[in-house]
């Protein structure tokens, strides 16, 4: 994954532009790296930006809400929570409580190998 991608990424998520981060996402861009310099995932950004649709896109494509990130080390729902966006948090965890996001993890993981989840 080259950087440019991956900040080509998190622009997408602060612009709120739903296709390119698909695009982005589709492409491989890793949606669970944390960058070294700016220390942020896309999911950190997305709740920072209060982009509830955003969120729900990174989520359905693997992003995982429990992730911490940053110099607090905080997750996504305990940002949300600390910005009362109670939308962003109940879809955190939702995810969170099922697992969602991690079912399309391996998902996404073991169909490099072509390995069919069924």
């Amino acid at each position: 994954m080259a950087s440019g991608d991956w900040k080509a990424l998190l622009k997408a998520i602060q612009d709120g532009d739903p296709e390119a981060a698909r695009h982005f996402i589709q492409s491989g861009v890793d949606i669970n790296y944390e960058h070294p310099e700016m220390l942020t995932t896309p999911l950190i950004e997305a709740v920072q930006s209060g982009q509830e649709k955003m969120v729900a896109l990174l989520l359905e494509h693997g992003a995982d809400p429990m992730q911490r990130a940053g110099f607090g080390e905080k997750t996504a729902v305990e940002i949300a929570r600390a910005g009362k966006q109670e939308g962003i948090v109940r879809l955190l965890e939702s995810y969170s409580e099922t697992g969602h996001s991690r079912f399309h993890f391996w998902q996404k993981w073991l169909a490099r190998f072509r390995w069919h989840w069924h």
